[in-house]
């Protein structure tokens, strides 16, 4: 994949496998999560990478379909405004636009999916979505399929757009 060279992408540590079920966060003490992050864990996919690549992974496996279209660019943006201020700290100036990494997330989310879909197979088999008879429970079923549909729907318009 030449995207990055082509674009001047740095070289970054990217996680390969981020997802709900990779990160640990603090609980209360009612056992209910804090969001507050205390670890990334599942380290053996990880790679240099470029910007954005774990977001859509995230995106696509840990939120629902209608959430990740509402809240994407508001995640970029987040990131991108963290990261400039973390460089400012540091005394250096952000290289990266907000545009690039919106470029960057919108070329790889086709991969992304492709990653994610071939996954669904593994989830349907879990425990975790199974119901009493040990199947995977109806409505598991139709939150994946809706996710996966979604994100489908959004490949096309992004190559309808020629941004991927």
């Amino acid at each position: 994949m030449q995207y990055p060279v082509k674009k001047s992408l740095p070289k970054v540590l990217t996680h390969g496998d981020l997802w709900g079920g990779n990160l640990l966060v603090d609980k209360d003490e009612h056992g209910k999560p804090t969001g507050d992050l205390l670890s990334i864990i599942d380290w053996q996919a990880a790679h240099l990478g470029f910007v954005a690549e774990d977001f859509g992974r995230m995106l696509v496996t840990s939120a629902t379909g209608e959430l990740r279209r509402q809240q994407t660019d508001n995640i970029l943006r987040a990131y991108f405004d963290d990261l400039q201020k973390n460089l400012a700290k540091r005394g250096k100036n952000c290289s990266l636009t907000f545009e690039i990494i919106k470029d960057a997330y919108d070329f790889n989310f086709p991969f992304t999916v492709a990653f994610s879909l071939m996954k669904i197979p593994l989830l349907l088999m879990s425990p975790i979505f199974a119901d009493e008879s040990g199947k995977a429970a109806a409505h598991c079923v139709h939150a994946i399929m809706l996710r996966a549909k979604l994100a489908i729907e959004d490949v096309i318009e992004l190559k309808r757009l020629g941004r991927c």
